[in-house]
This record gives structure tokens, C-alpha cells and sequence, in this order.
């Protein structure tokens, strides 16, 4: 019966800890891949940004040569080959496993791939940019590109890896219970046979004593660790049997020591600083990780308070409750040794017991001074990015400028009417374009302009015109808070301003002092654009064969607007309104 017991708990309990060895070893691969795809992702991004440094100006001091950008090019494409072959491990390696079917981490595989594959096709539409329009590649990499990368990709690879590692802990907690209830149900049996041999040992006292105080040394033996102690009987009888139970016993103790030494390999191959504590917070284990981390010897760290090791509001708080756990990883400061200042991920969690008492914690602690460096690189790469497109607009703006009077200059030595009159309109068209990138050039985000404040601005310009000012026309604005970029704000500052000057011009042929208000609503994805004006009925629908008529139409198709013309009868003024998406997706 003994024996049976032996066997049985032998296989149950080895059957355990195969599950655990299986998990940790799959939920370890899950880690590594995780952690290969984000090591490519930021590859992939580290040539892109390669790329992207090398379309400079010709002022630049270095100019990368053709072979670079192919290296680049290359570096870019094996970072998605790998990127591509470690996720295709990884959905093999979810999909086999029936228990992460539905779960959170066979989603996060899922939505890894979909939004790789928008990151990939992304980026060679970039690729294709950088050859065809260095300007619009560069725009496209600030605004679109990287942030997808930074908001889109990034955090679902660290929610996947944080699920991954999760649910190891977990299944962990769940297979140590089972073990300690199997442990429990072992020593009891093993009570119970151990008193039925006691009282057999009492009628046969004579005959058997001198085995039974064997077994009893052996026993006290294994009691005390020595698991490499075996019974010396040989006898067939009962006590034989016995014997013989007590030493598969000792076996499959030993063996489950052994297991559980190779358990501890494993802990010790994570390249994250892993440490233990007990109830009263001092440390009592850790992985060589935890002792390179803190530049500490692993008897320095044994007995030795956690919040020693932290700085701030995580120190107070773990010394002065021991049982107090964050949520989720804590970005905070390491002390080591000799008292440098690590930035680090602190994640941590609480260790009970089969009566679900706190008895410890553990915390895993990683370093990411690296990953900041990195930021911070980035930070100032993108920072000097924007000063060059600041001055880019700039240089358009004092160039539109240029232009602009160059054509007031030939409209002056012109006494032709109807080419002062062309002159001048193209005039206004070129300061509209202008305002926008002197807008631009002022704005502290370089994508988006306030295109309220942009009414008010070219309705003053125009109305210092000698088309309005001549005949006493005052333009007014009526605007509400509306952001624009540059795609969509240059046709319709063009519209705007053709519209404006096709009013002036065939709206107020015979009338003077007259009015043109010009209002801007925003309708949440959409914007209206308004301009109601107390001249004639003329009509820019009506067919003509002018410039200006043929620009409104043009503008109003390119923004995808909606044109709508109406006369007011309670205010007896003209409107014209366009309605217009604020994002069009114009490129």
C-alpha cells in the first residue's frame, strides 16, 4: 500500500511539474519573441530614421552615399523578415495550445499582425515617398509613421509580453497548490500506514524491532534532508515491503528536487532582475540578473530591506507597509551598491500560502536606461526636424513674398486694365498660399494651422485691395475655433479667396459702400465655410469662361465639398456656403 502511495504521488506530482516545466518553457519562447519582434520593430524604425536623416538639404554637411541607403533599405527589410518569421513562431505556438484559444493573448497575436502588416505596407509607401517627394515623405514620417509605430504597435508587443508573463505566474501559484495539497495528502496517508505499522509493530514487537529501528533511522534521516539515504533490507516480508516504500518515497523526493533545481535554471535565464521577498519585506532570493543589476553578491542581498534598494514614494511605501502592492509596472529609480541611480520598470506580487496568507513578494525590476537613451535620442532628432520644417515654411513664405511682388511691380509698369486686374488676382491667390505657410512657420505643432485666425488675416489683406477699397466694401469675419492641415488648408484658403474676389468683381460692378461678412463654423468632422455679401445675384454657377470661376469648381471637387447658393429675403443678403470635410484625405 505504501508503495502504491509512492508511485502514485511520484507520478501525480511529476506530471505537475512537467506542466509547469511545459508552460514556463512556452510562456519563456512567448517572452523571447515578443521581445524579437520589438527588437526588429525598433530596427526597422532605427533605418527608416537612417533614411529619412539622409534627405537633408544640399546645405548638410555630410551627404550619405547611394550604397548607405541601400544598406539601409536592406537593414529595413531583414528587420521585417525577422520581425515577419518571429511572429509567424509565435501565432504557431498560441494557436497549438487549446487553453490560450479566446484569451487576451491569442487577441494580442492578432492585433500584432494586423497592425504589423499596416506598419509594413505604411513604410513602403513611405520608401516610395522619399524617391518621389522628399517634402511629403518627411511630413508623412512625423505625422503618420512614427506615431503609429510609438502608439499603435509598441504598447500592444508590452501588453502582449505583460499577458505572457501573467499568466505564467499564475499558472505557476495554480500548479504550487496542487503540489502542496498533493504533499498534504501524501504525509496523511503516509501517517495512517506509519501508525497501522506501529500497532502491527507492537504484537510482533520481538520478531521485527531490529528492521523497525532501521526503518526509523532512515526515516528520521530523510526527514532532515538526506534524501540519498536508503533502507538496507532485504527481507520479502511485510517490513521488506515497507522498506522498499520508503525508498521509492525518497526517490521521487529527490527526483522532485531535482525538477524543481532545474526550475530555478530557468528563473536564473531571465535576463530580468527577479527577487523575494518574505512578509516583513526583506529579501530572501534573487537571480544572478537581480545580483549584476544591483552590483551585489547574493549573500550582501539575503536579509536585506527591498526599499533600501528603491528611492521616492516606492521606498516610503515599502517600508512602511511591507504588504502594499502596485498595480502594474511602477517606472521608478534602483540604488546599487554604490549608490548610482538606475531607471528601471517595477512590477511586483504578492506570495501566499495554501491558507491564503501573505508570506512574501515577488519583483521583477528591468532596466531600461538604454531605452531612454533612445527616446531621447529620438526626442532630438524629431526636435530638430521641426526647426528645419519651421524654416522650410519660412523660406516658402519669403519666396511666395518674392514672387507676390515681383507681379505688383509688373502690374505697375502695365497700362493694360485687364493685365494690371489678372496681375492683382494672381497677386491675392499667391498671399493666400503664403499666409498659410507664415502661419505654419509661427505654429508650434508644424502640421495643423488655426484656420479661424487665418480668415480674419486674408479677409484684412483683401480688403486693403484696391478692388474693395476703391469701392468702399468692408469685409468682416465670423469664426469659430477650427484646426486645418496643410493639404486641406491651401485649396480652401485659394477657394476662399476666389470666391471673395468673385464677388468683388461682379457682385458690386454699380455698388459702393457695400458689405462682404465671411463666417467659419465648425460641425464636429466637417467644416462650413460661409460668405454672404448684400451686392447683386450674379451667380459663379452660371457657366463662364474665366479663370476664377474655373478654380471654385476645381477647389470645391478637391475638398469633396458641397456647394450651396441661396438668397436671404429677411436679411436681403446673398450667401454662398460650403461645407467640406476637415480632414478630406488629400496627399
Amino acid at each position: 500500500m505504501i508503495a502504491t502511495v509512492g508511485v502514485t504521488s511520484n507520478w501525480y506530482i511529476r506530471s505537475i511539474l512537467d506542466q509547469l516545466v511545459s508552460k514556463n518553457a512556452e510562456t519563456t519562447q512567448m517572452v523571447e519573441l515578443t521581445a524579437n519582434i520589438e527588437n526588429g520593430l525598433y530596427q526597422s524604425l532605427i533605418s527608416l530614421i537612417a533614411l529619412n536623416d539622409e534627405d537633408q538639404p544640399p546645405d548638410q554637411s555630410i551627404i550619405l552615399s547611394e550604397p548607405t541607403q541601400q544598406m539601409h533599405r536592406s537593414d529595413f527589410s531583414s528587420s521585417i523578415i525577422l520581425i515577419d518569421q518571429n511572429l509567424t513562431e509565435l501565432e504557431q505556438l498560441i494557436y497549438k495550445e487549446e487553453t490560450w484559444q479566446g484569451s487576451h493573448i491569442y487577441l494580442d497575436v492578432q492585433l500584432v499582425r494586423e497592425r504589423f502588416q499596416f506598419y509594413n505596407q505604411l513604410s513602403l509607401e513611405w520608401l516610395e515617398f522619399v524617391v518621389e517627394d522628399k517634402e511629403q515623405a518627411q511630413q508623412m514620417f512625423v505625422t503618420s509613421l512614427n506615431p503609429y509605430f510609438r502608439n499603435n504597435i509598441i504598447p500592444v508587443i508590452t501588453h502582449l509580453r505583460e499577458e505572457a508573463i501573467y499568466q505564467q505566474s499564475t499558472e505557476n501559484l495554480a500548479l504550487d497548490l496542487q503540489i502542496n495539497r498533493a504533499n498534504i495528502s501524501i504525509i496523511l496517508i503516509a501517517a495512517f500506514l506509519i501508525f497501522i505499522s506501529v500497532g502491527m509493530a507492537l504484537y510482533l514487537y520481538r520478531s521485527i524491532a531490529n528492521p523497525l529501528k532501521k526503518l526509523n533511522i532512515v526515516a528520521q534521516s530523510l526527514g532532515t534532508g538526506n534524501l540519498e539515504e536508503r533502507v538496507e533490507i532485504t527481507k520479502g516480508d511485510e517490513i521488506g515491503e515497507l522498506a522498499e516504500s520508503f525508498n521509492s518515497m525518497a526517490s521521487s523526493l529527490q527526483k522532485r528536487t531535482l525538477a524543481r533545481d532545474y526550475l530555478d535554471n530557468i528563473i536564473e535565464s531571465i535576463h530580468e532582475s527577479l527577487l523575494v521577498t518574505d512578509e516583513n519585506g526583506k529579501i530572501v532570493g534573487m537571480n544572478k540578473a537581480a545580483e549584476d543589476l544591483f552590483r551585489y553578491k547574493k549573500a550582501e542581498l539575503i536579509d536585506k530591506p527591498l526599499y533600501e534598494l528603491l528611492e521616492g514614494e516606492l521606498a516610503n511605501l515599502q517600508k512602511l507597509t511591507p504588504k502594499a502592492q502596485f498595480e502594474g509596472a511602477v517606472e521608478t529609480e534602483l540604488v546599487t551598491k554604490k549608490g548610482a541611480r538606475i531607471p528601471a520598470l517595477f512590477s511586483e506580487s504578492n506570495l501566499v500560502n495554501s491558507k491564503d496568507e501573505f508570506v512574501g513578494k515577488v519583483v521583477v525590476a528591468t532596466d531600461i536606461t538604454q531605452r531612454k537613451r533612445a527616446n531621447e535620442r529620438i526626442r532630438q532628432s524629431l526636435k530638430e526636424k521641426e526647426i528645419l520644417l519651421a524654416e522650410i515654411h519660412h523660406r516658402v513664405k519669403n519666396n511666395l513674398a518674392v514672387i507676390s511682388g515681383i507681379l505688383q511691380l509688373q502690374s505697375q509698369s502695365s497700362s493694360n486694365k485687364q493685365v494690371v486686374d489678372a496681375l492683382t488676382e494672381s497677386q491675392t491667390r499667391i498671399q493666400s498660399i503664403s499666409l498659410v505657410h507664415e502661419m505654419l512657420y509661427q505654429s508650434e505643432t508644424m502640421a495643423n494651422i488655426e484656420y479661424d485666425e487665418y480668415v480674419v488675416d486674408l479677409a484684412t489683406a483683401i480688403s486693403k485691395l484696391p478692388l474693395s477699397r476703391d469701392k468702399g466694401i468692408t469685409i468682416t469675419t465670423e469664426t469659430e475655433p477650427v484646426s486645418l492641415d496643410l493639404n486641406t488648408a491651401v485649396p480652401c484658403s485659394l477657394l476662399l479667396n476666389e470666391i471673395i474676389v468673385d464677388r468683388l468683381k461682379t457682385s458690386f460692378k454699380e455698388v459702393t459702400d457695400g458689405e462682404i461678412h465671411v463666417i467659419l463654423r465648425n460641425l464636429d468632422t466637417n467644416a462650413e465655410l460661409s460668405v454672404e455679401h448684400n451686392g447683386t445675384a450674379d451667380s459663379t454657377t452660371n457657366p463662364k469662361e474665366t479663370l476664377g470661376f474655373t478654380l471654385i469648381k476645381t477647389l470645391i471637387n478637391q475638398l469633396l465639398g458641397t456647394y450651396f447658393e441661396e438668397y436671404l429675403e429677411s436679411r436681403d443678403v446673398h450667401r454662398i456656403r460650403i461645407i467640406f470635410p476637415k480632414d478630406s484625405g488629400l496627399n
